[in-house]
């Protein structure tokens, strides 16, 4: 598929490349063999790659693929992986560098089926977005088309989209972010995760290894089916702003890797969060409910224990938006849930979204067939619904550990 009709492309799945269309466009032949370096023009169809072009790669590359950036920055826009592309490795030496433009591209094309990894410094001049599309019906051997990266920084306060939304109607990619996302002193950077297609089928993944620093906020627009999930190898995997999980049914799946994480940021919740795999969570920041529905706390694997609060007390989910955080002061309600031989401990205040109770009243409904703790003297005035046959919940407060009717 073409640059340009990747772009159209693009917009009929919601996502808009803002970069205007690259002046030029090299296609790496990788002719100049054994010499590897991206700066060898004789490895280049028409000539190296420079700000405002797209260096593409749809081929074997005479066999020439792993390719040497000669410990130096190199410019471009946009970074094209395509049909026929063999499994290349960008970044071989120290101070290797991909400086894109700003509103720049990395784009893995519907027709790859092969692994692409990025050991480069991936360098930006503003926003930059990497689009990790699914196969046309083709798959690898373990049925997801692969993207690595190694460290991001994220210049002129942009935002780094990671996109892994399908195009044929089931999304199967894996990205994986190995490097730290940094951002450029004094101008805070944003993160974006996308995987909008709909459906259990799905496989999309997301793995983050990073200890990100970041400070502009982490939009999470994420559906990752039943198969996938994002993966948190470290603590500090959202940087230090505010996670906001916007609605896209109840997903995502989010798996901890390595051990329990301990994930201390600020979260407004306008979609479910479900929990999987052997390791827990421990979120220790305020949770805020946003969304006009009900919301889903999710635990699904036996024998993990997620945890909201560091003590007793010690932090609060409020449910519904103030009007302080943009929203309207109207009671929300949050369901909790545990798979059987699963727990979901509330250390957490729950809290109504203004006094008075009415609408701004905040409910609580607990179901499924694990251990659902409630630890801290709740205060919402809703009430509390138990529907979950075999759920257990220990009373471990004598005061409002169940408020309400």
């Amino acid at each position: 598929m073409s640059l340009a009709s990747r772009r159209a492309l693009f917009v009929s799945v919601a996502f808009v490349l803002a970069a205007s269309p690259a002046a030029r466009a090299e296609t790496w032949t990788g002719l100049a063999s054994p010499d590897n370096n991206w700066t060898t023009v004789g490895n280049w169809d028409t000539g190296v790659p420079v700000s405002g072009s797209a260096a593409n790669f749809n081929s074997a590359g005479n066999g020439n693929t792993a390719i040497n950036l000669g410990g130096a920055s190199q410019p471009l826009n946009t970074l094209d992986f395509e049909a026929g592309a063999a499994a290349y490795t960008i970044g071989q030496s120290a101070g290797d560098t991909l400086s894109f433009d700003g509103n720049g591209a990395l784009i893995i094309g519907s027709g790859v089926t092969t692994a692409q990894t990025i050991n480069a410094l991936v360098q930006t001049s503003g926003g930059l977005t990497v689009a990790n599309f699914a196969p046309n019906g083709l798959t690898t051997g373990n049925g997801l088309v692969g993207l690595t990266l190694g460290a991001v920084n994220i210049g002129g306060s942009g935002a780094f989209i990671v996109d892994g939304t399908g195009v044929t109607g089931a999304s199967n990619t894996t990205t994986a972010l190995n490097g730290n996302i940094t951002e450029a002193a004094g101008l805070p950077a944003s993160v974006i995760y996308k995987a909008t297609i709909t459906g259990g089928s799905n496989n999309t993944n997301f793995v983050i290894n990073g200890n990100n620093t970041y400070t502009g906020g982490t939009t999470i627009q994420v559906n990752t089916g039943s198969g996938g999930s994002i993966q948190i190898g470290t603590d500090s995997v959202f940087g230090t702003g505010k996670v906001i999980c916007v609605l896209v049914n109840n997903w995502p799946q989010l798996s901890a890797v390595g051990g329990t994480r301990t994930i201390n940021n600020t979260w407004d919740l306008n979609g479910g969060l479900t929990f999987v795999g052997t390791n827990g969570f421990l979120f220790t920041g305020p949770i805020t409910e946003i969304t006009t529905g009900s919301r889903t706390l999710n635990v699904a694997t036996s024998g993990q224990t997620t945890t909201f609060g560091a003590s007793p007390g010690s932090s609060t989910v409020t449910l519904g938006n103030p009007t302080s955080n943009g929203g309207d002061n109207v009671g929300r309600t949050l369901i909790l849930t545990a798979a059987t031989g699963a727990t979901l401990a509330m250390n957490d205040v729950l809290q109504d979204v203004a006094p008075g109770g009415g609408t701004a009243a905040g409910k609580i409904q607990v179901t499924g067939g694990g251990t659902v703790y409630f630890n801290a003297q709740n205060t919402h005035t809703g009430g509390t619904s138990l529907t979950g046959a075999g759920t257990i919940i220990p009373v471990v407060s004598s005061s409002n550990a169940l408020p309400g009717p």
